[in-house]
């Protein structure tokens, strides 16, 4: 029972990932859509990764619908991703610049022409740091704010990604059970001490009496035998629970948070293509 509950909270499940490949992968391809999107709005994850699936799903709907809305959307999402930044490594800015480049070409290809912004993801309210920096880069001409949605927030250095709140949460949570464990093996040492303690005294007052133990001595000293063994075996169950609650908490807390994977697949016209 334990076991589990140190594997319910040290599991903290990340964004829908696996069920949208898995929708894609099937060809449910409006569900795998709607799942990659909820993955990028969650916060903390890499917009520039994240939105890879967004990408796909939108460009494999054009493909199989031939749906120029949905290539547009794809087209404006690279664009405006590239005009944004944010990208963890070079190889990432240029993966999305060979995407912008791709779409642009299917769009002239179907001789096709998107409005000035294409309806797309519903944007992420941006951070105050973002807005602070978004202010200071701003230019004191006067010129006017070009319309459309708000870009998608986009941490500034994602080469040493910042520990998650739900794992700090979840590693706290051990931490507090393990010490209430070693709390609980402190207290059954203390009566398994006083068992200890009724014992000795029982066979002293005989000895000091030169006699044998009454019948009431007898079930006392039987009594506290029991107890020790008892409270004895709890303190080392509890003991060994609370070592390890204490130290899973710890690990997960101080643990570094992985960089997020560059593997994926895509989809590329008739196939798939394999890339990092």
């Amino acid at each position: 029972m334990f076991l589990c509950f140190v594997l319910v909270l040290t599991m903290l499940a990340p964004p829908p990932e696996d069920a949208a490949v898995a929708a894609y992968n099937r060809g449910e391809l409006d569900l795998a859509l709607k799942l990659y999107q909820e993955r990028a709005a969650a916060p903390g994850v890499h917009q520039p990764d994240a939105l890879y699936g967004v990408h796909d799903a939108l460009r494999a709907l054009h493909s199989a619908n031939n749906d120029l809305v949905r290539l547009c959307e794809a087209h404006d999402l690279a664009r405006d991703l590239i005009a944004r930044g944010g990208f963890a490594s070079d190889d990432e800015r240029a993966s999305w610049v060979e995407l912008e480049a791709e779409d642009a070409k299917l769009l002239s290809e179907a001789k096709a022409s998107c409005p000035e912004q294409a309806p797309g993801p519903e944007p992420l309210p941006a951070s105050p740091e973002e807005m602070s920096s978004a202010a200071e880069e701003m230019p004191d001409d006067g010129a006017s704010k070009p319309e459309g949605p708000l870009p998608l927030p986009v941490s500034k250095d994602r080469s040493t990604p910042g520990r998650p709140i739900k794992r700090i949460a979840g590693g706290s949570a051990l931490v507090v059970v393990g010490a209430g464990l070693l709390g609980g093996m402190a207290g059954a040492l203390v009566g398994a001490s006083r068992a200890d303690g009724t014992i000795e005294a029982i066979t002293a007052n005989a000895r000091a009496e030169d006699r044998n133990f009454t019948s009431a001595e007898q079930a006392e000293a039987y009594r506290a035998d029991r107890s020790h063994y008892r409270l004895a075996g709890a303190a080392i169950g509890l003991g060994a629970a609370g070592v390890v609650s204490l130290v899973t908490g710890l690990a997960v807390m101080l643990a570094p948070a992985r960089a997020a994977s560059r593997e994926r697949v895509r989809a590329r016209g008739a196939g798939l293509v394999y890339s990092f």
